[in-house]
């Protein structure tokens, strides 16, 4: 929060590093959240294209996040003199939208990458149990005989 004081001059006031914090902190929810729903569709959509996926998740998060993160600004309020020239002294206004921490950009290729490493693992074990189960079924028709496997 910036308040704009006698002769023009902006102060920062309240506390403007929580602020910086909680907004690097959601950025950081919101991407883990797309890297993980990203990587649940394209684990589900493509389960055979493993490396081919797991490079597209970890580019296309990279690229997200850095569109995110440019849109966000592009949106957020206004710059400080900008926005400063249409208050009253004394008014308080909103400052533009900053990353302070810019390692969060990685929260979405990592989330990504780590869940579907995770969905694929789960998704190879489920295919490895069925084959497994009639290959059981198989052995166990064919140790028992003609005679006792044959429909009757």
């Amino acid at each position: 929060m910036l308040e704009k004081q006698g002769g023009g001059v902006v102060v920062i006031v309240g506390r403007a590093t929580e602020t910086a914090i909680a907004a690097d902190g959601w950025f950081t929810v919101l991407a883990l959240i797309a890297g993980i729903g990203a990587a649940g569709l394209w684990s589900l959509r493509l389960p055979d294209a493993r490396l081919g996926t797991l490079v597209g998740l970890a580019v296309g998060g990279v690229v997200g996040s850095v569109v995110a993160w440019r849109l966000g600004e592009a949106l957020g309020p206004a710059a400080i003199p900008v926005a400063a020239a249409g208050v009253a002294e004394g008014a308080r206004f909103d400052g533009p939208l900053r990353l302070s921490a810019l390692g969060v950009l990685l929260a979405w290729p990592t989330s990504s990458v780590i869940a579907y490493f995770a969905a694929v693992a789960g998704l190879e074990t489920a295919r490895q149990t069925r084959p497994r189960r009639a290959l059981r079924r198989r052995v166990r028709d064919l140790s028992a005989g003609p005679e006792q496997s044959a429909p009757q």
